[in-house]
């Protein structure tokens, strides 16, 4: 080679270093103005906004797309720390979405986690808990990467605390905070101490969660991280408030302190919270009509933040609050509104779905053991077959033996999974069952006791004036029977959603109960009942009870039938029951019919008692529901 093909290829050399360097000069700043973003969210949640824009927009100018997702992750939690939900969700979805299809599962996992908790401050559970489970499974994918299988663990705790499951709370933190120990993260460790401290707090052990809240804000104090102080100054304030006894003076110095650094990040969730806060050290001074501006500024703050959950309780201490200050009409008012946005937070629908979600978490982890395991297992076999090649006169043994050995693993998988499929179902039962006597709870408890106020009121008013117009008189009378008519609905409608009769006594009663209580006119109900004096199994007793009420109410909406028998029996070995009408009756091989929600639930609700479901009909000779459940496993 000549001389001057050597100084050819120096320059060529040196021209391709040259570029390397400049690409990795121009990515450098957009990290470095990440970096910058991260420190200071904390602290300056605008800074680390304005920050966090400027690297997004180096990282379009130069096409660096990973620099485009940690930009984009940086706005998203930088909005997340100023209260602006919605807006954080929005920049997470678009990280998301630059990832795209690419083997990015970090950043991937850390965008659903944003996404998670952004839903979680706006009360909507659980699409948070969907998102949060999505961002485990891809953590936990990676066994490395403590930091975030402890943040999506800590975001689950920190919803199944919001709604009171506390032993699953619990547990997630617990597993968060182990794994925190072994990774410098003070800000998420920082997250752990405060969630498990409120969770402390919520059942009572104060002693406990005070020398947490004290732990975190020493960490909080030595990092600079006045963000995770204010969480814990509401802790300390919620300490002295609920301690015994409690300290009122303290409480509100320092939720005034939360407050105070939540109105510098303009976080308007949590100032809300404050101002909630400091209306209830208040009234539990009986300080009741000082509390109320406290109350609409919080209420005011929680609709503008789009914090649902928080709009909801303040309406809801409004209502309490107007009571205790003798203001009725007020109160009703405040009620309603507390009603409709609860209605719109928690259904069955979405408490069924957080159930599901658990389930279905703890399920597939099951699968992915089982998957190591049959693996296992498969190696083992290899190893079997080989040494059944090589040795000739043990074949016939070893093959014999391999065949059982399968057929033990596959019947032991099969019942694992049935096993999951039983407690996925149970888990889904019991939310449902919950609901049902948290709404009941809530019809007599709340809107009961107020129709009653009213008819008191209705009353006195009616005894103090002297009408002399018997049209007025009888106007009045109208509106009494209108009153009375409604608190006998509520009643109706709360007693059929959580039987009071079937908690105190046996099931023969409660559904003399039942039956007896259901308007008659066109149809004669004949009810039989044998052996169902000594209880049954709690939960047994009460699915029966609802396949029952299932029935019967088809029968009134759907049969047209002027007669109906209803026999249940129960010997030592299975509980029976027939359900027959002469009605206009139905194809049960119709799949519009069979397929439809109440024969659905009926089924679903007998196969989880292991029982069976007969069903014998045809247009225009009735219908006759055989229902068979087995006692022999059931607790007697």
């Amino acid at each position: 080679m000549t001389t001057r093909h050597h100084i050819i290829l120096f320059f060529i050399t040196a021209f391709f270093f040259l570029q390397k360097a400049n690409g990795q000069s121009r990515t450098a700043y957009t990290d470095s103005l990440i970096l910058q973003s991260q420190q200071v969210r904390k602290t300056d949640a605008d800074a680390a906004l304005e920050l966090a824009r400027k690297a997004l927009a180096e990282a379009d100018r130069i096409g660096y797309k990973n620099g485009q997702v940690l930009a984009l992750q940086a706005i998203g939690a930088a909005y997340n720390v100023n209260g602006s939900f919605e807006l954080s969700r929005k920049y997470y979805t678009q990280a998301l979405e630059v990832i795209g299809d690419q083997k990015k599962d970090t950043l991937r996992s850390r965008s659903l986690m944003g996404i998670s908790t952004s839903l979680w401050h706006q009360g909507k559970y659980a699409e948070a808990l969907e998102y949060g489970f999505q961002a485990l499974r891809l953590a936990e994918q990676q066994e490395y990467n403590v930091f975030n299988i402890a943040s999506a663990k800590l975001g689950i705790a920190m919803v199944y605390q919001t709604q009171e499951k506390l032993p699953l709370a619990e547990k997630y933190v617990q597993e968060a905070l182990v794994l925190l120990k072994e990774d410098n993260a003070p800000a998420l460790l920082l997250n752990g101490l405060h969630t498990l401290a409120n969770i402390y707090g919520m059942q009572g052990k104060i002693k406990e969660a005070f020398a947490l809240d004290t732990a975190g804000i020493g960490i909080a104090t030595r990092t600079n991280n006045d963000f995770a102080k204010s969480l814990f100054y509401d802790n300390m304030a919620n300490c002295y408030l609920f301690g015994s006894p409690p300290d009122y003076t303290k409480a509100s110095e320092y939720f005034r302190k939360t407050l105070a650094i939540d109105s510098l990040f303009g976080n308007r969730k949590q100032m809300s919270d404050s101002y909630k806060n400091l209306g209830m050290v208040l009234v539990a001074q009986k300080q009741h009509a000082a509390a109320l501006p406290y109350f609409f500024r919080s209420a005011e703050l929680a609709q503008a933040a789009g914090f649902r959950q928080g709009a909801q309780e303040t309406y809801k201490q409004l209502a309490s609050t107007y009571q205790l200050l003798g203001k009725d009409k007020e109160a009703l008012g405040m009620l309603e509104h507390s009603m409709r946005l609860k209605d719109s937070l928690i259904n069955t629908a979405s408490e069924n779905r957080i159930a599901e979600l658990q389930a279905y978490y703890e399920t597939e982890k099951q699968k992915q053991t089982i998957a190591l395991q049959q693996t296992a297992i498969s190696r083992k076999n290899y190893l079997i077959i080989a040494t059944s090649l090589a040795l000739l006169l043990l074949l016939v043994t070893g093959y014999s033996v391999y065949r059982l050995y399968r057929r033990r693993q596959k019947a032991a998988l099969q019942r694992t999974l049935l096993e999951q499929q039983e407690l996925a179902m149970k888990a889904v039962m019991e939310a449902e069952e919950k609901e049902r006597q948290r709404i009941a709870r809530d019809l007599h408890d709340g809107i009961g006791q107020m129709m009653s106020a009213a008819k008191m009121n209705l009353s006195a008013l009616e005894s103090q004036l002297n009408i002399p117009e018997a049209s007025q008189q009888a106007s009045l009378t109208t509106v009494m029977n209108l009153v009375d008519d409604s608190c006998r609905e509520l009643r109706h409608v709360s007693h059929n959603m959580m039987p009071h009769v079937l908690i105190k006594n046996n099931l023969a009663l409660a559904l003399g109960d039942f039956t007896g209580k259901l308007d008659k006119k066109d149809l004669t109900i004949n009810l039989y009942t044998e052996g169902l004096e000594q209880r049954l199994d709690p939960a047994t007793e009460t699915v029966f009870y609802r396949v029952v009420q299932e029935c019967v109410n088809n029968v009134l909406k759907h049969a047209h039938a002027t007669r109906l028998d209803l026999s249940v029996i129960r010997d030592q070995e299975s509980l029976s029951a027939t359900i027959e009408d002469n009605g206009r009756g139905f194809d049960p091989g119709d799949p519009k019919t069979a397929g439809g929600i109440g024969l659905s639930n009926i089924r679903s609700r007998i196969a989880y008692l292991k029982g069976t479901v007969d069903i014998d009909s045809s247009p225009g000779r009735g219908t006759l529901i055989a229902i068979h459940i087995p006692l022999t496993n059931q607790q007697q």
